[in-house]
């Protein structure tokens, strides 16, 4: 778990929130710019070596068909939404993540968990 300077535990809340965040605004980048709306759901599967992996579906909900092409920061990113969990001793099942774009060109997500 990580301290802060007084030595007391960070807030699991907002490491997740960072978080979020990162992977928002990494699959933002990679989205055609006519989109509006995009989902992402990444599924956790644990191996009996502690090993973990990730199965990551992108949609587009209003149909468009264009290719998204995943980048290694994106990946990391993904990557890195299990840790506040794993930290927290809660093991995640999946995290859907349903993004909009707002009028003024910047986009609102929203996540849901499965432990």
């Amino acid at each position: 778990m990580t301290m802060n300077r007084f030595s007391r535990p960070a807030d699991p809340r907002l490491a997740q929130k960072k978080v979020d965040r990162a992977v928002a605004d990494r699959l933002v980048s990679l989205l055609p710019l006519h989109w509006t709306r995009v989902n992402l759901v990444l599924a956790f599967t644990y191996g009996e070596n502690g090993r973990v992996t990730i199965d990551t579906v992108i949609s587009n909900p209003e149909g468009n068909s264009d290719r998204v092409q995943p980048t290694q920061a994106f990946f990391d990113a993904t990557h890195a939404v299990i840790d506040p969990a794993v930290n927290g001793g809660r093991r995640l099942k999946k995290a859907s993540y349903s993004l909009e774009k707002r009028t003024d060109a910047t986009w609102e997500h929203r996540v849901k968990r499965e432990y």
